[in-house]
């Protein structure tokens, strides 16, 4: 499991406690990174996550204004949906990245490390 797919379930799991996705996701960063602050604050898989739950895409976290991001957000949407016809591209990164760009030639940065972990974890509405 990579660090940010640890980072993004455990952001989850607070969120669901606590209502608050921007305040879960820098806690589970700092107490799962203990040694970069660069990758605490890695924004990617952070806009991800946010983007997710703005939607009211993880299970436990209400719908809500979470982030400005645009693409990480339509990124990991479409991830899900993707993931939603065909499960197996849960175990699939670079395919199911190829997806969620669709025709943009982006390099990815951990955003589907997010969608992986929480769609395998059933914590995807």
């Amino acid at each position: 499991m990579t660090i940010f797919q640890i980072v993004s379930l455990k952001a989850a799991e607070l969120a669901a406690n606590n209502g608050d996705p921007i305040s879960s996701w820098k806690e589970a960063a700092e107490v799962v990174i203990k040694t970069s602050t660069e990758l605490r604050k890695k924004s990617c898989p952070k806009s991800t996550f946010l983007g997710l739950a703005e939607e009211g895409m993880i299970i436990g976290v209400k719908q809500g204004k979470y982030t400005a991001s645009i693409d990480n957000k339509k990124y990991g949407i479409k991830a899900i949906e993707e993931c939603k016809k065909d499960p197996a591209l849960a175990n699939k990164k670079s395919k199911l990245w190829e997806l969620a760009c669709q025709d943009e030639n982006k390099e990815h940065n951990q955003q589907m490390d997010v969608v992986i972990a929480l769609f395998n974890a059933g914590l995807i509405n």
